[in-house]
């Protein structure tokens, strides 16, 4: 999980998430990006081998750019504000968060960065697709509390 955060106020402004999993998600961008190494390579057919060997290696890079990007989802507004307030509260043993309070503890961040407030529905919503891509579950030890599946990485723009 990754979020690009104002480095004067702290305040989070995109999410993402990338997990081979997701490459399902974006199964067309993958084909694209397979085709299109493809190609590539068989437009290199009267090459020298020094020639095919960096035409190789940037078709590889390529193909990774276009793997990254198929599994790479991007979160909302409401998904992003949600999954950093789960971050910032969680038990750093367990990395569980309560899930009772969840709303005020969002609508508390908004709030102190100026924004207007999260309604329940918006939040289950986010939540719903949180667990879709895999990103929190229900603790398995406790139904009460989301377990936080991944770690985070902020960027500071």
């Amino acid at each position: 999980m990754e979020f690009d955060v104002d480095p004067r106020t702290g305040e989070p402004h995109r999410g993402s998430d990338f997990q081979y999993g997701n490459i399902m998600l974006n199964w067309g961008l993958f084909m694209a990006a397979i085709a299109d190494g493809a190609l590539t390579l068989v437009g290199a057919e009267h090459v020298s081998e020094h020639e095919l060997a960096i035409i190789a290696v940037s078709a590889a890079l390529l193909l990774w750019q276009a793997l990254k990007a198929a599994g790479t989802e991007e979160l909302t507004d409401v998904e992003t504000y949600v999954f950093c307030t789960l971050w910032q509260n969680r038990d750093k043993e367990t990395k569980t968060v309560p899930k009772a309070g969840l709303l005020q503890e969002v609508n508390k961040m908004r709030t102190k960065y100026g924004h207007a407030p999260f309604s329940q529905k918006e939040v289950d919503n986010a939540l719903s697709h949180l667990q879709d891509v895999k990103t929190i579950r229900e603790s398995r030890n406790d139904s009460s509390r989301w377990w936080i599946r991944e770690w985070v990485h902020v960027k500071y723009r």
